[in-house]
């Protein structure tokens, strides 16, 4: 399966004599996920020094999300799946509010709780630990999210 990284007239020749199916455009879609995802934790760092926190968190981020492309893929019946792009990008939103709405519920409880069980912390411990705990919860989230799609994806198929 060939993906114009660059040569945007090819691709757009492509597209309109039609000679891109949807497994073709899920890939196209998963590689720009990768990318923004990439770019998007790159950026952060320009912001200031990164640290190994923040380094973790976007290594780990880029790969959760590879992954969890891959994992979907496969189990919409790799390539000999359906509508990949279109049953991903569909499942993808009722998934994302549930698990916010998750999110939100265990992230102010602790936002609460945190200051009073970690008083005798020091400052930088304070800090480092919430960031800690926040970046413990924004990966469970992500992957979390690519599971449930993938277990939707692999029912679809299965006809369930």
């Amino acid at each position: 399966m060939k993906l114009h990284f660059w040569n945007t007239s090819q691709l757009a020749q492509e597209l309109r004599n039609g000679s891109i199916d949807s497994n073709r455009a899920f890939a196209y879609f998963a590689a720009w996920l990768v990318f923004v995802t990439a770019v998007s934790y790159y950026s952060i760092y320009l912001m200031g020094p990164p640290d190994q926190l923040s380094i973790s968190e976007g290594v780990l981020g880029v790969l959760i999300t590879a992954l969890g492309l891959w994992r979907c893929f496969v189990a919409n019946g790799g390539d000999t799946g359906h509508q990949p792009l279109e049953r991903f990008v569909s499942l993808s939103l009722p998934i994302a509010i549930k698990l916010r709405v998750l999110f939100e519920a265990v992230y102010w409880p602790l936002y609460f709780l945190y200051p009073q069980l970690t008083k005798a912390l020091s400052d930088a411990d304070y800090e480092f630990g919430w960031r800690l705990i926040y970046l413990v919860m924004a990966l469970l989230l992500l992957s979390t999210w690519f599971w449930r799609v993938a277990y939707w994806l692999r029912r679809i198929r299965g006809g369930k």
